[in-house]
């Protein structure tokens, strides 16, 4: 079924890597190279994992939008799968990822359904109807639009794709999630487009504006599914903390709301709205 198939895993080796290894190895679809793009100095934390078709690829910056691209740049596949190092896949998610890209036209990219191991719900869980409340969110972020599944909102903010929600197996999008995109090789962005140093937040977001803009369409595909951990159930950050990790993303999803002609005042509100719930939410656990 596939001509070759490449994985690019930009990675700094934390210990989830090795069983994303194996569920790639795993699947139905085995990929005929697994690269792990990892940058210099910490190459050792990489070198007890052993598989045929993984080769490590040390890079001379350290960042995962421009690991990935040097990834990109060396990989040999005529079909080529990003994925971040904590993912595992459901048997079948390349099989039918790659059943349905070769389906599409050849400028398009698709993502499978993210899931939650820990619960086994939709990463992006939204039953319908909407209460008031998220109506009114929505309409502060997003205008009379609303909620609108697989946009990016007028606030530069995603809403994904929740597959109950939806009737057909494949959905076409305005953003796929950065964690496991399926390409082909011919639509890579090599330039690394990220020049924020640190987290990159809301790079999916950007990688999604760059393939739309040299006329890549994007899909998710229901039938392919993924898991990864559940990031709310994870440390939980001091206020002085919480702040500081906002106050990057504020200033990062700036850029994105301006180059994207986002509404800035839409953006501004979702963070009160956001600092609003923290806050209450401190209060109640204090």
């Amino acid at each position: 079924m596939t001509n070759y198939l490449s994985v690019v895993i930009a990675t700094l080796g934390g210990d989830s890597l090795q069983a994303t290894i194996d569920s790639l190895n795993q699947s139905s679809i085995k990929p005929d190279e697994i690269i792990i793009a990892i940058p210099f100095g910490f190459e050792e934390r990489v070198a007890h994992i052993k598989a045929e078709n993984v080769q490590v690829l040390v890079t001379q910056s350290r960042g995962q939008v421009s690991q990935r691209c040097e990834g990109f740049k060396v990989c040999k596949g005529e079909y080529v799968i990003q994925l971040d190092d904590d993912f595992i896949l459901e048997t079948d998610c390349i099989f039918n990822l790659l059943d349905t890209l070769k389906q599409l036209d050849k400028k398009s990219a698709c993502a499978p359904a993210f899931y939650f191991l820990e619960t086994g719900i939709s990463a992006y869980y939204q039953p319908l109807p909407l209460s008031r409340l998220k109506k009114l969110f929505y309409f502060l972020i997003n205008g009379v639009r609303g909620y609108q599944e697989g946009e990016i909102s007028q606030a530069g903010t995603e809403i994904g794709i929740y597959p109950e929600n939806q009737r057909e197996k494949i959905v076409k999008t305005q953003w796929l999630p950065g964690g496991m995109v399926l390409h082909h090789r011919d639509n890579l962005i090599i330039d690394n487009y990220f020049h924020f140093i640190g987290k990159a937040y809301s790079e999916d977001l950007f990688h999604s504006f760059e393939l739309r803009k040299v006329g890549v369409s994007l899909y998710v595909v229901l039938n392919a599914k993924a898991w990864i951990n559940d990031p709310r159930l994870g440390i939980k950050l001091s206020t002085n903390n919480w702040f500081k990790s906002i106050k990057r993303d504020y200033l990062i999803r700036t850029h994105l709301v301006k180059m994207m002609n986002k509404n800035l005042f839409r953006m501004n509100l979702y963070y009160v709205i956001i600092a609003i719930s923290f806050l209450l939410k401190k209060v109640k656990n204090s």
